[in-house]
């Protein structure tokens, strides 16, 4: 169990119960499955999802800003401004982000040559306590607008702005599931990693959880490998 507790006063704001194995496969299924659909959305819908997720923000910079400041601490108008910088980030992509992914068309030896930006899939983040809500958002809002869905496995400490920004995300995403919060200790990470459903990684956190999650996906990116030489050399 995750427990939140104020800093400031040292009282419990909340527990959390961590999510066992079949609550874990419900939300890797739902980003998943969340995934097929959002990659073949229009750019159009993603922009409009994006401008919806920063009017959401900024209407609720003060509650959310409060919710930070009590789960860790930091000064409510750190807090206020950490949220609005999270819409100003999603209002940018909706404006910017479709020009950013446009195919570029390269100089080769080849006739016809460009570049192409196609979503991954789900995408993993492991994600530290002192920005709970701009953390998340830096790498979501670039993500969901090249099509790709995240679950998010946050610090213990902050799980009710964990709870909040799947909240939000699924309102202005009129429910689809791009976004699950994960509640699960560090031992559980690894066999999320190995799952296939999981196109990515990002992490903010110690080396030494950076060696760990390197380590993993270098192994699945290894077992992958082999699995497809074998899948090749018996067609």
């Amino acid at each position: 169990m995750f427990v939140s507790i104020n800093p400031a006063t040292g009282k419990t704001i909340e527990s959390h119960v961590l999510h066992g194995g079949d609550e874990v496969e419900r939300r890797l299924e739902a980003v998943w499955s969340g995934w097929q659909a959002w990659r073949d959305t229009k750019m159009a819908t993603r922009t409009a999802f994006l401008t919806n997720l920063a009017g959401l923000l900024d209407e609720r910079a003060e509650r959310y800003g409060r919710l930070i400041s009590t789960e860790m601490g930091k000064a409510l108008s750190e807090s206020v401004a950490e949220v609005r910088k999270c819409a100003t980030t999603a209002r940018h992509y909706a404006e910017h982000g479709p020009g950013y992914l446009a195919p570029q068309i390269v100089s080769t030896e080849a006739r016809a040559s460009s570049v192409q930006f196609e979503p991954l899939g789900a995408v993993l983040a492991v994600m530290p306590w002192n920005f709970p809500f701009w953390q998340v958002m830096r790498f979501f809002v670039p993500a969901s607008l090249a099509g790709n869905t995240a679950i998010v496995k946050h610090a213990e400490n902050v799980q009710g702005c964990a709870e909040a920004i799947e909240e939000v995300v699924a309102e202005a995403a009129d429910g689809a599931p791009l976004l699950r919060n994960l509640i699960v200790g560090v031992e559980t990470v690894g066999k999320v990693i190995a799952d296939k459903r999981i196109r990515a990684v990002t992490l903010t956190g110690s080396p030494r959880a950076g060696r760990a999650v390197a380590a993993a996906a270098l192994l699945l990116a290894f077992v992958l490998t082999m699995e497809w030489r074998r899948r090749s050399q018996t067609t």
